[in-house]
């Protein structure tokens, strides 16, 4: 599927970083972060209410995502009598609790929070132009349960290949978040809707599948069937970049990748992205991540891996 490809070319991150405990009559109000906020319903019936007031259910298998410098609440019960604040910590690789009530009662809402960052080509951040809160049913689907479970699992139960683990876990979860926006028939993500778009979605096959074709502004404006300025603009619109952008950077995540997890000579490696010559691809390689394909193979610059 062309999301699949799409989704091996990004930059996934999702890291739990707090579990949330609401008692009935209680509101738990939480400041406006600086990144896209995630929150999972693992148990109980919730509600997220906005800054200006308007409410969403948030039921168990439920998933919020939330954009940046959003303050928002999580309310459990029917009529709200008790309010508690908290503030986002800075991430330390454990899990904070965040409690508003007594606990261990009835009818406690339990909520895993993460914080997600998603880029193509280290750049276009992909919910960079998210305004509203998205929610998300998983009430259908027991493996986004099963996913968050096993973190909070790996969380009490710490051994030396837990932080491994939970990597694993939440970009599993990220994973399975941009499946379920991808059937969404009204999709929130503005670069998603590129897919709803027959000729943007033979232009994307086109890129992802052939990253080392020639591809031009002509050439991929001509597999659209539209004009040069008419394709540029409906492309830059949806993707948020210009097409050869995207090409560029494409091909360079390609050849990050291949770097990374193949034994491939770096000649070939150019090959397979495009490149006519070595010297042509490191330096475009270089001004993209500011080292050289052999430096980045060794791994002389962990400032290069994903988020």
């Amino acid at each position: 599927m062309l999301i699949d490809r799409i989704l091996r070319d990004l930059d996934l991150s999702m890291r739990a970083f707090a579990v949330c405990e609401i008692a009935p009559g209680w509101r738990l109000q939480m400041d406006g972060a600086d990144w896209v906020t995630v929150h999972f319903a693992l148990s109980g019936d919730g509600r997220l209410r906005m800054r200006d007031g308007s409410t969403v259910a948030l039921p168990t298998g439920s998933l919020a995502i939330i954009p940046a410098h959003r303050a928002h609440a999580i309310e459990a019960g029917g009529s709200i009598e008790h309010e508690a604040q908290t503030h986002y910590p800075a991430y330390d690789g454990d899990l904070s609790v965040f409690e508003a009530g007594p606990s261990d009662v009835d009818d406690e809402v339990t909520v895993v929070c993460g914080r997600i960052e998603a880029r193509y080509g280290g750049r276009l951040g992909l919910f960079d132009r998210l305004t509203e809160p998205i929610i998300l049913d998983f009430s259908d689907l027991p493996q986004m349960g099963e996913v968050f479970g096993r973190l909070l699992s790996e969380e009490r139960d710490r051994s030396a290949t837990s932080g491994v683990m939970m990597t694993a876990l939440m970009n599993e979860a990220l994973i399975l978040i941009f499946r379920q926006l991808c059937r969404d028939p009204d999709c929130p993500l503005p670069w998603l809707t590129a897919l709803e778009d027959p000729r943007l979605v033979a232009v994307l096959g086109q890129i992802h599948h052939r990253p080392d074709a020639s591809h031009s502004l002509d050439s991929l404006a001509a597999t659209a069937a539209m004009s040069r300025s008419s394709f540029a603009e409906a492309f830059s619109a949806h993707l948020g970049r210009s097409p050869m952008a995207y090409v560029r950077d494409t091909r360079m995540r390609r050849a990050a990748s291949l770097l990374r997890g193949t034994s491939m000579k770096i000649d070939d490696v150019a090959g397979r992205v495009g490149y006519s010559s070595r010297s042509q691809f490191s330096r475009a390689f270089s001004d993209r991540f500011g080292i050289s394909p052999a430096a980045y193979r060794k791994g002389t610059d962990p400032a290069l891996e994903a988020p």
